[in-house]
């Protein structure tokens, strides 16, 4: 194993070790369960906190604790059975899911939870189109559900019909669904997903289609948490609902307050005053004043352990035009593999990562560590940090020298990848003896003209929405996001190879999933360089937190320890 990968593998160890654990001297309950965090944003900012539309992570990770789905995904990211009393019963030929739902399932306000309510929420779910129930292809996640494009298509005439044809209700505890088509493993993980979460009709009508989600009285949820508390722009208190239906022992706290705090000073005035337990709450991230206060803490013995640093499902890497410029056609493979090559991604995370608050060397492939479809630590071979491999294939690609320093590397102009950027530069003259130009556009800018296939070189990243591999393969390499992740990447063997994924379940899927990353590395088609982290800054007596590489763990196995 190279140098580089060992120091990537400890680096990585070093993330992975850090979950919270509470001093075993210390095991008494402070008389005060309330958890105080301070948040920069308030909800809403960017979409409504409505399942049909939600969308932005850190507004998932409060909304998890307030709805429920019929299925919903446990800490290790297994499918299990929520409102749904078991796993679906599926008819031989794959194509009608049959769901038993618990009669003992009830909204906060006490309402029960029928199929009626289950047809309402997906139905209006459709209608909104909101961003999980709009995208094209497989990664609609109600784009499999016999008669969804006969709706698609009323949506437009402003006249849609009441309901989706594939989905019934046989009795008032039982759904059925119906799919135009087998589907793979990936779909019981949609049904997971915020557009499938159930809300209160009656609640909805009465509070109004845009205000309800806004006020206490009217967020009902089926979650085991319930707003109790909001002042637009400045708080959120919630308090666990009294005997909820989802049973296990009752939530410890009693409440969580959420501060919206957008001055990092503020925020860190706050945390070391002990006005506040946590920093970093949800998918927030740590911000300017986690990212200062995990670097002070992480350098003081007596604080270190209050750092808390989780994978998080997000990849960036370097993007190729494969459609036109320096590298695309037949010899455009070996430019790629001459600019990959040359990065020593250990070097590119300590210039950026501050000190791995933010993210660590990608040496996986595509899909993160933490997700389904990694292919394992040091799997990316053919573009493994070789400066003399990187020249030679620099040399083979442009032997006049009429191109390599013609070379114009765009991105989204901010810190962090401003930071990235500028240290790609730096290895690229030092190690190719090359200079790339930098650019960096606002963000509407960059995705405008990224998706219209003007740049040739370029940063990229996505963020999973939930655990599969098809939610990588197919949404940014086979549907819309292809222009903007690979333009000009058409591969047979590696649709086939993808759609064989898709339709297939357990190991076979994954074992295909993974044999396209391998072509993607192989073809160089992308160089991941860095995997993200989602970094918590916690008092020591705070218990129970956890996160995955998706979300935080829900707040009830939280607790707070007398201190």
């Amino acid at each position: 194993m190279k140098r580089s990968v060992v120091v990537a593998t400890v680096l990585w160890l070093e993330v992975a070790g850090c979950t919270p654990e509470p001093n075993p001297q210390v095991n008494q309950l402070a008389v005060d369960q309330t958890l105080r965090v301070a948040i920069p944003e308030d909800i809403g900012v960017f979409e409504p906190l409505d399942p049909d539309q939600l969308f932005y992570p850190p507004d998932y990770s409060i909304a998890q604790n307030l709805f429920d789905g019929l299925f919903r995904m446990d800490d290790q990211l297994r499918v299990v059975p929520d409102i749904a009393a078991k796993m679906p019963i599926i008819s031989a030929d794959g194509l009608t899911y049959t769901i038993p739902l618990r009669p003992d399932a009830r909204f906060s306000n006490g309402d029960p939870v029928t199929a009626t309510d289950v047809m309402y929420s997906w139905n209006r779910a459709v209608i909104a189109g909101g961003p999980l129930a709009s995208f094209s292809g497989d990664a609609n996640v109600f784009g499999h559900i016999a008669g969804y494009a006969d709706v698609e298509r009323a949506i437009g005439t402003g006249n849609p019909p009441p309901q989706l044809a594939g989905l019934s209700a046989p009795d008032p505890h039982t759904i059925q669904i119906r799919l135009s088509s087998p589907v793979g493993d990936y779909f019981l993980t949609q049904l997971t997903l915020p557009p499938m979460w159930i809300v209160d009709q009656h609640v909805i009508q009465a509070g109004g289609e845009q205000r309800w989600w806004q006020h206490s009285d009217s967020l009902v949820g089926t979650g085991p948490f319930k707003m109790v508390r909001r002042v637009p722009g400045s708080s959120m208190v919630f308090a666990p609902v009294p005997n909820w239906w989802g049973g296990g022992a009752a939530p410890l706290l009693k409440a969580v307050e959420l501060d919206v705090v957008p001055d990092a000073i503020k925020v860190l005035q706050g945390y070391r005053s002990g006005h506040y337990d946590l920093v970093g709450l949800g998918d927030y991230g740590p911000g300017a004043a986690g990212t200062k206060l995990a670097s002070e803490l992480t350098g003081d013995p007596a604080h270190a352990a209050e750092v808390h640093r989780f994978i998080y499902g997000r990849t960036e890497w370097l993007g190729f035009n494969l459609q036109s410029g320096p590298f695309s056609g037949v010899n455009g493979r070996l430019g790629r593999l001459a600019l990959s090559q040359a990065i020593d991604p250990v070097e590119l995370a300590r210039a950026a990562c501050a000190s791995g608050t933010l993210c660590f060397p990608a040496t996986g492939g595509l899909i993160s560590k933490g997700l389904d479809g990694y292919l394992g630590d040091g799997s990316n071979n053919v573009l493994r940090f070789n400066v003399r491999d990187a020249r030679a294939n620099l040399q083979e690609w442009d032997p006049t020298g009429s191109v390599r320093n013609r070379i114009t590397y765009v991105y989204i102009a901010n810190s962090l990848f401003r930071d990235v950027a500028k240290n790609l530069q730096r290895q690229w003259r030092r190690n190719l003896g090359i200079e790339v130009t930098l650019q960096g556009y606002d963000p509407a800018t960059f995705i405008y003209d990224r998706l219209s296939g003007d740049y040739a070189l370029f940063r990229a990243s996505w963020a999973a929405d939930y655990n599969s591999p098809e939610n990588w393969y197919d949404d940014l390499f086979l549907g819309n996001g292809a222009p903007s992740s690979a333009p000009g990447y058409d591969s047979p063997q590696f649709v086939t190879t993808v759609t064989q994924a898709e339709n297939a379940s357990g190991a076979a899927a994954q074992n295909a999933y993974q044999q396209a990353d391998r072509m993607l590395l192989e073809q160089a088609v992308i160089d991941p360089l860095l995997y993200y982290v989602h970094t918590v800054v916690m008092k020591p007596y705070v218990a129970g937190f956890g996160a995955n590489a998706l979300y935080d763990y829900r707040w009830t196995a939280i607790k707070l320890l007398q201190h």
